[in-house]
């Protein structure tokens, strides 16, 4: 996770907000439509998370991708999928992120770091 920068935050529109879970240390925020395109090119997935200060950090593309995870039913995949996540659900300290493209990841909701992807579809 990256603290994003004022200049990206200002780009987030609240009514592309659509879905919020509720974390020990703060709310991961799932935005689509122009907030979700506006985030894929400023370098972030369109999950953000806000702390209990209101500081909102990004989950970076870059630091996914050069993440050593082996997708699942995708074995000749050099580096994990960062396609849109569409939903999000928190399982015990594991967030699920199914993405428009039939993968599905997790990621450790404490930090956000990849555990595992695969391809669902």
């Amino acid at each position: 996770m990256l603290l994003l920068s004022d200049e990206v935050e200002c780009q987030i529109d609240p009514a592309d907000l659509r879905q919020k879970i509720e974390l020990p240390d703060g709310v991961l925020e799932l935005y689509l439509g122009k907030t979700a395109d506006r985030l894929s090119t400023s370098g972030f997935l369109n999950l953000t998370i806000r702390d209990r200060s209101g500081r909102c950090w990004g989950c970076s593309i870059a630091l996914i991708k050069n993440m050593n995870v082996t997708v699942k039913n995708q074995g000749q995949l050099k580096q994990p999928n960062t396609s849109t996540v569409m939903s999000v659900r928190l399982e015990g300290f594991e967030i699920h992120a199914f993405h428009w493209d039939g993968f599905a990841s997790r990621f450790d909701s404490r930090n956000m770091m990849l555990l595992s992807q695969s391809f669902t579809k």
